[in-house]
């Protein structure tokens, strides 16, 4: 994994999957933090659905998608 791309809803994530997927990135995105990825891809997109939650819930939700990438090396740019 090169790099993490956090979206804050649906149509986020799919939009800029399919950008980047575009540039010739492998991209895959997830439809939520709990899903589990393929580890394939160059490019993960995860979707939050944070995008109406209040600040402090968003936050959780950002920690909660990242939390289990940042162990591993080399780190993804995010």
């Amino acid at each position: 994994m090169k790099m993490i791309v956090i979206a804050d809803d649906f149509t986020g994530s799919n939009d800029t999957g399919v950008q980047l997927a575009k540039k010739g990135a492998r991209t895959e995105v997830m439809l939520s933090a709990s899903q589990k990825p393929s580890r394939r891809a160059d490019v993960l997109v995860i979707n939050t659905e944070s995008r109406a939650m209040p600040a402090d819930q968003a936050a959780s939700a950002v920690y909660a998608a990242l939390s289990p990438w940042c162990e591993t090396s080399p780190a993804p740019l995010v």
